[in-house]
């Protein structure tokens, strides 16, 4: 499936001129990635004035061969800490998502570090506070129907993130949080892989919702 999924990307790349860069990131880069339930996560580092609807018009585009792969576009005027204006920054601050780049998998395109862009210069605590503060402006005081799975996901990486700084730029992986998990992190990497070894359950999710509502606030 990752080399078909690279095959299709490399024809991305080719059609459209304003991709700077096409990257794989992800659980696909990852022994944790199931191809009948993982998602095919893609960056690509667009050109300033491209718009965001060829986002959509992209991915529509390529649903019917990879139904679970999604491209999003990331802008560099984000990255250097300008505004939002893609999809995926408005709920995911820009230096936590480029925070992972080094582990990223370059299809085509410019190979860009991190430190080409100001947000790449951000320290750890930097990254941890701007997580932190997104997880409570979405998910604090109430998480919103539909947005439970998202809760959990955006505290597995807040925990990752706190483990950064004593092992440093490490992929995040899952089963990685309770190998790592400090007195901070522990009580609610334990709840994490519990929701994961249920296969994502509702139930178990939302019998951990309100603990982890209290573990943020509480950081």
């Amino acid at each position: 499936m990752k080399e078909n999924a690279i095959k299709v990307l490399l024809r991305v790349y080719s059609n459209n001129s304003y991709i700077q860069s096409v990257y794989m990131w992800g659980s696909i880069l990852t022994d944790e990635f199931r191809p009948d339930k993982s998602d095919i996560d893609v960056i690509a580092i667009v050109d300033e004035n491209t718009l965001i609807t060829n986002n959509d018009t992209l991915n529509k585009s390529l649903a019917s061969e990879f139904p679970n792969m999604k491209i999003n576009f990331l802008y560099p005027s984000e990255l250097n800490g300008a505004t939002s204006k893609g999809k995926l920054t408005k709920f995911i601050p820009a230096e936590c998502i480029l925070y992972d780049m080094p582990s990223w998998l370059l299809i085509a395109g410019k190979k860009f570090q991190k430190t080409d862009f100001v947000l790449g210069h951000k320290t750890i605590d930097d990254i941890i506070v701007g997580s932190l503060n997104s997880i409570k402006s979405r998910f604090i005081p109430k998480v919103q129907d539909g947005d439970q799975v998202y809760f959990v996901k955006a505290v597995a990486r807040l925990c990752y993130f706190i483990h950064q700084k004593n092992h440093s730029e490490m992929t995040f992986r899952y089963k990685d949080l309770a190998i790592y998990a400090d007195y901070i992190t522990k009580d609610a990497c334990t709840s994490i892989i519990k929701i994961i070894d249920s296969g994502w359950d509702k139930k178990v999710i939302d019998t951990n919702t309100a603990f982890f509502q209290e573990f943020v606030t509480q950081l």
